[in-house]
């Protein structure tokens, strides 16, 4: 496996975990909005 692989690798991983963490904190704040309006 080359460097230019690996580095590959590294941005998918880091992309894919930065997308999760955004959808989990999404769906939080959408929970916090809706607790908060009732």
């Amino acid at each position: 496996m080359s460097t230019t692989d690996a580095k590959a690798l590294l941005f998918l991983g880091a992309s894919m975990i930065i997308v999760v963490v955004l959808v989990i904190g999404a769906i939080k704040y959408m929970k916090y909005i809706l607790n908060k309006r009732e």
